[in-house]
């Protein structure tokens, strides 16, 4: 039965007949702002401010302790010109997928968990990939959106009334959840780079430092945070890291945590 859902949900998926989350216009045109050489902070500023709801969301991350500990930043361009375009773009992306967030009766706990390991997957991954000389700013993305495909999925379930419980849909989940992510990315014409750096089931540059990315995140959503697990993992290897390095990893994940605070207000 299992198996069987999941392929019914990838032919779907393939085909367009599985309902995709909209993302908000204001999201992508950021991005593509930020990669654009020729564009500027007032650019970004008004295109972000075209969304009230997302810009009040936006100021409140980036006047958070993480981001600005004097949090006395008072317009999106001062926003912008203190942290960065990327980093605003970032910010505007995740505040965006935190407004389109499923709430599902009864997943509920399901989702959350999801959230905060995308969350969690996408700052780990920023800094995997930074000790690795690779594309933080995809990474990062990648990290994020990884597992996007699993509320697709419960939603989708759920849709057609089947009587399924949170434990048999997360299994649903874990066969699908790679491929409908891409299909998602690909509707939502993320760039190419990101959409390779989700594929964590292949050996990329992008794709290594975003499963490597993921693993700390679960690490980090345990009780005891048995960090050591990680290291000598083969994926480490093809992004040149050692031991000292995930050690450097690690002594990150206060910094972390913090982030992942401040982007769930």
């Amino acid at each position: 039965m299992i198996e069987e859902l999941a392929q019914r949900l990838i032919d779907k998926s393939v085909q367009g007949k599985l309902t995709m989350p909209m993302l908000p216009e204001v999201a992508q045109k950021a991005m593509q702002l930020a990669q654009d050489p020729d564009s500027d902070s007032l650019s970004l500023a008004n295109l972000i401010q075209s969304d009230q709801s997302l810009a009040a969301h936006v100021m409140r991350i980036s006047n958070s302790a993480t981001y600005s500990p004097n949090g006395n930043i008072i317009s999106l361009q001062q926003a912008i010109s203190r942290l960065g375009m990327n980093m605003i773009a970032e910010i505007t992306l995740t505040a965006a997928l935190s407004a389109v967030r499923f709430k599902i009766k009864g997943f509920e706990s399901t989702l959350d968990t999801i959230w905060q390991h995308a969350l969690l997957s996408g700052l780990w991954s920023k800094e995997v990939a930074r000790k690795a000389r690779k594309n933080v700013e995809a990474a990062y993305i990648g990290g994020l959106l990884h597992s996007i495909g699993k509320p697709v999925i419960i939603q989708a379930l759920v849709n057609e009334n089947m009587n399924i419980t949170p434990e048999q849909c997360l299994k649903v989940c874990e066969l699908c959840f790679l491929q409908i992510g891409v299909d998602i990315a690909k509707h939502w014409k993320m760039p190419d780079q990101v959409v390779k750096a989700i594929q964590i089931q292949d050996s990329n540059e992008l794709s290594d430092a975003v499963y490597i990315g993921s693993q700390f995140a679960m690490v980090n959503m345990t009780e005891d945070k048995d960090w050591d697990q990680l290291i000598g993992q083969d994926r480490l290897n093809s992004l040149n890291l050692y031991e000292e390095d995930v050690q450097d990893l690690i002594a990150k994940h206060e910094d972390i945590e913090a982030a992942k605070s401040a982007m769930m207000i």
